[in-house]
């Protein structure tokens, strides 16, 4: 049965450590924080965090080490704008924060971006997101990926990777509507073919029963390459 304990255990095994006054001092806990943790019935959601902050799977921790995980996956923490502030929270050594666009069409948008455009702030551990990525989230709507990606998944992509030629059967974020004043904004597999975007949805009754997106190749289409992905928050 998973409960604070046998997670906390896990952990101590993860970092090789004996103690429960060793994980305190390892993670600048109050004295006997631990020991106020095991003796809870629900698992904490601070110790959760803890992990998620630290860079400790929460599929190994909870499923175990042989489970089977989703194809991308990362363990994130979404702060609303107001709960980041209170906590200082910005990009440190061991994690990124990274913005959560309340609308996927600010993708893109730079310096446009406004306190509108952001529903909260993501914060992931620095492994998931790739060194220089110009990285950003969103929230998935739809169900044109199911099953690999759900309404409500929040997906990770970088806004620097937009070179099509390197991003075939790939998963992009794109702006079908290019051009458009209300931009419209889908997460598919990129297929390219004889100077055209074709994108691919995993969903194959969507697919039947909309068609494959194709568009002719224009630099304002691709907005980034889909680099991890958190699933059912």
């Amino acid at each position: 049965m998973l409960n604070n304990s046998s997670m906390l255990n896990k952990i101590k095994e993860i970092y090789s450590i004996i103690e429960d006054t060793e994980l305190e001092k390892r993670w600048n806990l109050p004295k006997a924080k631990i020991g106020d943790w095991r003796r809870g019935r629900k698992i904490s959601h601070q110790l959760i965090e803890l992990c998620v902050l630290n860079g400790l799977s929460l599929d190994e921790l909870i499923l175990g080490r042989q489970a089977g995980r989703p194809i991308y996956t990362a363990e994130i923490v979404v702060l609303s704008p107001d709960e980041a502030r209170r906590r200082g929270i910005a990009s440190g050594d061991e994690y990124v924060s990274l913005p959560l666009y309340a609308d996927p069409a600010a993708l893109g948008q730079g310096n446009a971006i406004s306190d509108h455009d952001v529903e909260g702030f993501a914060v992931i551990h620095k492994s998931k997101v790739p060194s220089g990525a110009n990285a950003a989230c969103i929230r998935v709507s739809g169900d044109s990926m199911l099953p690999e990606i759900r309404p409500g998944d929040i997906i990770c992509i970088d806004c620097n990777q937009r070179n099509y030629k390197s991003l075939n059967k790939k998963l992009v974020a794109a702006n079908i509507t290019p051009g458009a004043a209300q931009p419209e904004i889908t997460i598919k597999e990129l297929r390219v073919r004889k100077g055209r975007f074709y994108f691919h949805a995993y969903n194959s009754g969507w697919e039947a029963e909309h068609g494959q997106i194709e568009i002719d190749i224009q630099d304002d289409v691709i907005l980034g390459k889909v680099i991890t992905l958190w699933r059912g928050f």
